[in-house]
């Protein structure tokens, strides 16, 4: 399995200003030109892609598969890490129930604790909150980090998600989540710094177990923004226990019978019918396997995507046709994604006030500075995702029907929620 991003972890940088500068040097050349982009794009493409295509081995796609979630992973980390630093990271507020959210983390868990011989169980307390109002993804991400690294650090015994309500009265209750591993615990010096970022309690674990280094302190950060906190106690060479302690306000509605939400997908369809006619998407990209993949996307959904593999054709060609939204990749050859938005802006093209969506994995709060300084309007960080790609014509093509100039967007921030389902 591919460590390149191994050596983040072993940084010992005195400022922030350095680490973000490393990432920023190394992030785009692993997402546009290495293995997680390659995978990532061909393996989603496959499931949607002509017939001739699937005659790839399914042991190939398995191991594919394995190695994209794992860089993925890390790569979601980072932007997740991004996010919350530049203070973009925004919360849902839905109904939700904590005893599925739980449940729901033991699901997905529970493979991989029984791979290993271990058991993982959900513990509700009695009278639980049936429904409140807070952010299931976020909370759920959390609990599977936890839940995650107690299953990675336990050899023998098992794992328990509790579930508690210690405060509550008619309109707000306080839930508190307890994580407890039989594993190989933690000492008290590490516990200092475990919250802090690019830390990881021992410095071999990225050799043995990969990972970035900051997971916890996205569950710190995470949970601060959500008006809570996060606790451990641990005893080295007996287990620990990780306390997630959040406040809400109680729903209304009960969150089973909370309204169904469309797919990224659906509402697009639903957008075209609106429209009465087929959108024109000019894409600029210079990969070979991100143009298959976002042509692939796109033309299932019944859009044919211009291509082109560079910034200055991508300008000739927004000036000599009109275009309803434009996907521009950042680096390219000839020119930049840049330069080639700031052409096509300051000219008078038959597509110089079309919204231009940046494609880019340099996702810290200078680039899409940079990209908004360009006229871009919105940021779409790499690889591309379906629901995202999608999700971001749909709010091109609501906001903007008519191609005008317009605000700059940031696409990291949360969109209205979609229903993320399978290629």
């Amino acid at each position: 399995r591919p460590r390149r991003f191994d050596r983040i972890i072993k940084i010992e940088a005195p400022t922030t200003s350095i680490r973000e500068a490393y990432f920023r040097k190394k992030l785009p050349d692993l997402v546009t030109t290495g293995q997680l982009a390659h995978w990532l794009t061909v393996t989603e493409g496959l499931s949607f892609a002509a017939l001739a295509e699937l005659v790839i081995s399914v042991a190939c796609l398995g191991n594919s598969l394995e190695d994209t979630v794992s860089l993925l992973r890390m790569l979601d980390d980072i932007l997740d890490y991004s996010k919350l630093d530049s203070g973009r990271m925004t919360m849902e507020k839905k109904p939700f129930s904590p005893e599925a959210v739980t449940a729901a983390t033991v699901a997905t868990i529970g493979s991989r604790a029984r791979e290993r011989g271990l058991t993982i169980v959900a513990i509700p307390a009695p009278g639980l909150p049936k429904s409140l109002l807070g952010d299931p993804g976020r909370i759920g991400q959390i609990l599977l980090n936890l839940a995650a690294n107690a299953v990675k650090f336990t050899e023998d015994g098992g794992v328990t998600l509790q579930v508690l309500c210690p405060e509550r009265d008619e309109r707000q209750a306080t839930i508190e989540w307890v994580v407890t591993d039989t594993g190989v615990g933690i000492s008290a010096d590490q516990i200092d710094r475990l919250f802090n970022d690019f830390v990881q309690a021992d410095e071999t674990i990225a050799g043995r177990f990969g990972g970035t280094g900051l997971g916890l302190a996205i569950c710190k950060r995470l949970t601060a923004q959500m008006g809570g906190t996060i606790s451990v106690e641990s005893t080295f060479g007996e287990g620990s226990r990780f306390r997630v302690r959040l406040p809400f306000r109680i729903a209304q509605t009960p969150a089973d019978r909370a309204p169904p939400v469309a797919s990224a997908a659906e509402l697009f369809q639903a957008k075209l019918r609106q429209l009465g006619r087929v959108p024109r998407v000019l894409v600029a990209e210079d990969n070979p396997t991100n143009q298959f993949v976002i042509r692939q996307i796109l033309t299932r959904e019944g859009v044919t995507p211009h291509m082109v593999a560079d910034g200055r054709a991508a300008v000739d060609a927004a000036h000599a046709e009109r275009f309803d939204v434009i996907c521009m990749d950042m680096r390219m050859p000839e020119m930049d994604g840049l330069e080639a938005s700031r052409m096509i802006r300051s000219g008078r093209g038959a597509s110089a006030g079309a919204p231009i969506i940046a494609l880019t994995a340099s996702a810290f709060p200078e680039d899409v500075q940079a990209c908004q300084d360009a006229g871009m309007n919105l940021f779409l960080p790499k690889p591309v995702r379906k629901e995202a790609l999608l999700d971001a014509l749909l709010r091109m093509l609501t906001d903007y029907p008519a191609g005008d100039r317009h605000v700059f967007e940031d696409e990291r921030s949360e969109p209205e929620p979609v229903q993320h389902g399978a290629l």
